[in-house]
């Protein structure tokens, strides 16, 4: 080839990779990691994942290794997993069964040791506006830096159960289904140290 047939090929070599060479954009059912919550801890350490197109049932692994899903809300695209034991450093990645897998934008750093709660919360909600509220999900969140502190699970008797980061101030957040009469409602609570503590909110 001549320089001067290479020259007038170029423009559609140029038309060529303007049609294909462009990346193809995500499907519309692909899963999609927002964020993750907190960015580092330990195994056993709980995480929260938002996202979209999370599936009937998703599969998260950090770093390759499986974890627990310890709740999951698809009409919220929330989902909570626990760090499991073996992980390393790396990428979280959300499958869904049903279309593909994706990875959160930035790696979860996995610190030495074991997660071990700093205080443990038991209690109740008296407000009957709030609980019980079918299919609500409880998070505990830290009311200065914003930050996750766990989920609430109820232990069979009416009463909620926080194992949590830090001793300190923390909101529960009580969060209806999509589509529910009830609205989100958020209660103060402290966890003042490592021993067991009672609150009664509402």
């Amino acid at each position: 080839m001549t320089l001067q047939s290479a020259a007038r090929s170029l423009p559609v070599l140029i038309l060529f990779c303007s049609t294909l060479c462009l990346a193809v954009p995500p499907a519309l059912d692909d899963p999609l990691v927002f964020s993750l919550a907190p960015m580092e801890g330990q195994a056993g350490r709980q995480v929260l994942i938002t996202g979209v197109n999370f599936g009937t049932a998703p599969e998260v692994r950090f770093n390759g290794t499986l974890a627990p899903i310890d709740a999951y809300r698809p009409d919220m695209g929330r989902l909570v997993a626990t760090v499991p034991v073996g992980a390393t450093t790396g990428p979280v990645t959300v499958r869904n069964t049903d279309s593909g897998e994706t990875s959160a934008p930035a790696p979860f750093t996995v610190l030495p040791g074991t997660f071990t709660p700093a205080c443990t919360a038991l209690g109740n909600v008296t407000d009957p506006a709030v609980f019980p509220v079918p299919g609500a999900l409880v998070v505990a969140v830290d009311p200065v830096a914003g930050s996750f502190g766990g989920i609430a699970t109820t232990d069979g008797f009416g009463d909620y159960v926080l194992a949590l980061p830090s001793s300190g101030n923390y909101e529960l957040h009580f969060i209806p289904p999509t589509g529910s009469t009830y609205h989100e409602e958020r209660y103060p609570i402290t966890c003042p140290g490592a021993q067991d503590h009672r609150f009664a909110v509402g």
